[in-house]
């Protein structure tokens, strides 16, 4: 029988929802059951997870879907005091029990973490996730008519390459906070880094680069305290203030310069001649 002909029927069904939570390289699978299952080679251990009804419809693109997990998981221990740099998905996949000759998988949710809340007194996690159509739904300008570039850094119309002359590799040599020191990051310029960010390598989290003098740069936000970055290899990526002259000065890009540098502070319209 089919995965579909168990779902649509009133007393054959024996439904199990296997969730797959992605953040960076880690990857955390879950059964809704005691049970663990295996597909391929991927084990879904059984824990205590459970979710909010998915919609239907119209309500299917915008809803935000409420998993519940216990606070002691390692994924939303990584959301404690300091929210990890990486975007988190969760895919809900969906199997019947008595599905035979062979358990068909189907895939009936993938949305992005929004937000993480540690609720009854702390014993338990509420993870809110959009769907990914949730963002079909909202109309975003993709150039707006500005001095500075409209373009990201490395992306396909700005066509700067990410390679040695753009980033950096380096050990950790001091943290303080949100302060970190990386040995001979100095040599890139000062101010180099700024706009830019840094990536731990064994886990590919990253924090945006608020100020740098020397070989310390500032972050926004700290990595984990429980996280032993000292003496680790990170990389810093350069940063750019999109404007026209550090796109000349520190990119040699202009060319695809997407901003319009010479437009007139003034509206004469507004102020006269």
């Amino acid at each position: 029988m089919s995965f579909s002909t168990y779902e649509n029927s009133v007393e054959s069904g024996s439904p199990v929802e296997l969730y797959e939570i992605s953040i960076g390289s880690d990857i955390y699978r879950l059964s809704s059951t005691e049970d663990d299952y295996t597909f391929g080679s991927d084990v879904y251990t059984g824990s205590a997870i459970n979710r909010t009804n998915i919609g239907v419809g119209q309500d299917q693109r915008t809803q935000l879907i409420n998993f519940e997990l216990p606070s002691s998981h390692p994924f939303v221990q990584r959301y404690i005091l300091i929210a990890p740099g990486q975007r988190a998905t969760i895919s809900v996949f969906r199997f019947h029990r008595l599905d035979t000759p062979g358990l068909e998988r189907v895939l009936t949710f993938k949305g992005i973490v929004r937000s993480v809340a540690f609720t009854r007194q702390g014993n338990a996690a509420q993870v809110a996730c959009m769907p990914l159509t949730g963002g079909l739904s909202r109309q975003v300008p993709r150039f707006t008519y500005q001095a500075p570039c409209n373009h990201v850094l490395f992306d396909d119309r700005c066509k700067v390459a990410l390679d040695l002359t753009t980033s950096y590799s380096g050990t950790v040599t001091a943290v303080s906070g949100s302060d970190v020191t990386v040995n001979g990051l100095s040599a890139k310029g000062s101010g180099w880094a700024v706009g830019g960010y840094i990536t731990n390598t064994t886990n590919d989290d990253y924090r945006l680069i608020l100020a740098q003098s020397g070989d310390t740069i500032t972050l926004l936000l700290p990595f984990p305290a429980d996280l032993a970055i000292l003496g680790q290899t990170f990389v810093i990526t350069a940063g750019c203030d999109h404007s026209i002259a550090t796109c000349k000065s520190k990119f040699d890009n202009v060319t695809n310069y997407g901003g319009f540098a010479f437009v007139p502070t003034k509206n004469p319209f507004e102020t006269g001649l």
